[in-house]
């Protein structure tokens, strides 16, 4: 350590930035300890020409920066920033309209800062595996939430569908511990929406918990009537109405 750092180092707040094949190393190493204070240690890159990444041991977040459009597709197992998905907790996406295939794939995410901005796609298996994520609220605004795209997410157990989402993919979250569901616009998104990716079940919610909980406005059950058939028959509405069909029908007239 340069003697000249000898008196100020528990007083600062800083990041170290190393490259990633150090970061472990910088991370563990008798320096960050010896600064103390609020420091912490970074790494990140280019990937694809459009997207930069960085990831910061203080916030355990991975930004991923673009410059407007889309987001590039990542392959399985081989993204940038592969090695440190069991030290990622959160996920923030910036200056993006869509997250790419297997962008966050496997990591230990336990949330997400979606772009305030409009997006058009959340892609196939973009979370593919994220078994930390526990409650999900998708984006206040975007198109299209694509089949798989938050595939054996097996600990999600409560999901929030804003009023700005318009579609959602069959088995966009096949999770067996889903048990609350709410929808917050008037007007139900498209379910089963064509992805051009086919699952075997054709339904948006595949493999709920047999027993659960779903939400919408006031005065907007006809809106949702077609929801009925995605859900098992022992779900219940926030008023404890069944919601299968022939409840609907015994309710409504419909």
């Amino acid at each position: 350590i340069p003697s000249s750092w000898l008196n100020m180092g528990a007083n600062w707040t800083g990041e170290i930035v190393c490259p990633l094949a150090g970061f472990n190393n910088y991370k563990n190493s008798k320096l960050l300890q010896w600064l103390q204070g609020n420091w912490s240690v970074s790494t990140g890159g280019q990937w694809g020409g459009n997207l930069s990444w960085k990831f910061n041991s203080g916030t355990e977040a991975l930004t991923l920066t673009g410059v407007g459009g889309d987001m590039p597709d990542l392959i399985d197992g081989r993204q940038p920033w592969y090695t440190l998905n069991s030290q990622i907790r959160k996920a923030v996406i910036d200056n993006f309209t869509s997250v790419g295939k297997y962008a966050f794939a496997h990591s230990s995410i336990k949330e997400i800062q979606w772009p305030s901005k409009r997006m058009k796609l959340i892609d196939y298996r973009s979370f593919y595996y994220c078994n930390s994520l526990r409650e999900l609220t998708l984006p206040a605004q975007v198109d299209l939430v694509a089949t798989d795209a938050f595939e054996t997410c097996a600990q999600i157990y409560s999901l929030t569908v804003p009023a700005g989402v318009k579609a959602l993919g069959q088995e966009f979250m096949p999770c067996s511990r889903l048990t609350h569901i709410k929808f917050e616009g008037q007007q139900m998104p498209q379910l089963n929406a064509d992805c051009g990716i086919q699952n075997n079940s054709h339904k948006t919610f595949a493999h709920p918990h047999i027993k659960g909980a779903v939400s919408f406005p006031a005065g907007a059950d006809a809106n949702y009537a077609s929801l009925w058939s995605e859900l098992p028959e022992m779900w219940r509405t926030a008023d404890g109405q069944l919601t299968d069909h022939m409840a609907y029908t015994l309710r409504h007239g419909v």
